[in-house]
């Protein structure tokens, strides 16, 4: 074959109209929707593997999807330590098929002989658009985000990080946007986490740690 196999299963998706009104972006494999508020992804992540059910080979496909809403993340860009570039492609939350045990039921393989393209390639679509379409009206606002994120971590049914720093800076600018009168208990429990995270020496709460107030400070005075 004179194209690459995932040269041909990305051309096959975007012939299915679901994917024209997504943008692709080569350099890694994504289809992206923006929009006002922020944006739509899907990213196609793909790998050389071994397909366990034909015994062969094969191109691995573990599709993933994101939804960014800006005003969670433009505010933080003068703190973070990434690039420009890599802050504002920082996405809000995102969904992807679990990786279970048995890794057939956690990737789409395609063989690279061609066999059954059509029929695999088919099944992987259908699956991104009822994945992608669920997961993109579960978080259509940051109200949508705030029920399913937040209201868990305010009742105590969601069990926290323990890596990273972002999230609590995200999760606290969303509570302080959408319901304010419920930041000052969210901020409580999560400067726990923060601690917790610093004594165990998190090395990206390690990095925030110094700039924590000023952090705090631009979250509470928008």
């Amino acid at each position: 074959m004179t194209k690459t196999l995932i040269t041909k299963i990305i051309e096959g998706l975007q012939q299915d109209p679901y994917f024209e009104e997504f943008k692709f972006r080569k350099r890694d494999y994504t289809f992206i929707k923006k929009d006002k508020i922020g944006y739509k992804k899907i990213v196609i992540d793909n790998h050389d593997s071994y397909d366990p059910k034909r015994d062969c080979i094969a191109k691995a496909i573990y599709p993933m999807y994101f939804r960014r809403f800006n005003i969670l993340h433009q505010w933080f860009e003068k703190h973070s330590f990434r690039t420009l570039a890599t802050q504002r492609d920082t996405y809000s939350v995102y969904d992807s098929e679990p990786l279970h045990t048995d890794l057939n039921k956690s990737y789409y393989y395609f063989k690279y002989d061609g066999e059954n393209f059509e029929k695999d390639l088919e099944k992987l679509a259908n699956d991104i658009k009822v994945r992608s379409q669920n997961f993109f009206n579960k978080y259509q606002t940051l109200q949508d985000m705030y029920q399913y994120e937040i209201v868990p971590i305010l009742e105590n049914t969601k069990k926290l990080e323990g890596v990273g720093a972002d999230w609590v800076f995200e999760y606290l600018k969303l509570c302080k946007t959408v319901a304010p009168e419920k930041y000052p208990i969210l901020k409580e429990i999560l400067l726990k986490q923060i601690e917790f995270m610093y004594g165990r020496e998190e090395p990206n709460v390690v990095i925030y740690y110094p700039k924590l107030k000023d952090i705090l400070f631009d979250i509470e005075n928008p």
